[in-house]
């Protein structure tokens, strides 16, 4: 006679691991919830969030690449505005 226990240690998965990664994907979700909350208020620093402290490096990368997207699409726009605004001068030169 099988016990729960002995089936699912069997399995390779024990209790304590389920529990670990049911943890794992708790945390991911809120990784997520305050990456997302950033992103519409990002006027903290991400990574010295209180509670997740072991996920420092991350939350720093995370933020570093999204302030060099923000960068990047600035520029863009810039460059874009100053292409459209030199086509209109042009034609208007006086010299």
């Amino acid at each position: 006679m099988r016990n729960d226990r002995t089936v699912i240690e069997f399995s390779g998965i024990t209790e304590r691991t389920r529990e670990r990664i049911g943890e794992g994907m708790k945390m991911q979700s809120e990784i997520t919830d305050l990456k997302t909350q950033w992103i519409a208020d990002p006027c903290w620093d991400i990574e010295d969030a209180t509670g997740f402290e072991e996920y420092k490096t991350e939350l720093l990368i995370f933020r570093l690449k999204q302030e060099k997207r923000w960068l990047e699409e600035r520029l863009k726009e810039h460059t874009d505005f100053r292409t459209a605004l030199m086509k209109y001068i042009e034609p208007h030169k006086l010299i």
